[in-house]
């Protein structure tokens, strides 16, 4: 497995990799460990389904908070980040709808607020 993320981080530039068993592991993994209580998320509005339930309904159990946007729009983005927000997560292109964001224009924001981005896809 560390061959696995060594070789991937090396390929992508990275300083390092986690690999894991499924997409849902690796989004929990990310939101378990970058968000705490009181935290606040920005995302894609049409994410996919496990995903949203993960924000809508476990971690808003632990006091997570998350707004949804169409992230195509970044305004959007802009008008949904509060003194809470902690990461924004987009999917791009999103599945099934094939909305698309603008990964440049979304880092740009995210570092303007000092969010932690995270894009799936």
């Amino acid at each position: 497995m560390r061959a696995l993320e060594d070789c991937v981080a090396c390929l992508e530039k990275g300083f390092g990799g986690l690999a894991t068993g499924s997409g849902m592991a690796a989004i929990s993994t990310v939101f378990l460990s970058f968000l705490e209580q009181g935290a606040h998320v920005v995302a894609t509005d049409s994410i996919y389904g496990a995903s949203r339930v993960l924000l809508e309904r476990e971690l808003l159990r632990f006091g997570v908070g998350s707004t949804f946007v169409n992230s195509s729009r970044l305004d959007d983005i802009r008008r949904a980040i509060c003194p809470s927000t902690r990461l924004l997560y987009i999917e791009t292109p999103t599945n099934p709808t094939m909305q698309i964001t603008d990964i440049e224009e979304a880092a740009a924001i995210a570092h303007d607020a000092g969010l932690l981005l995270v894009v799936d896809n």
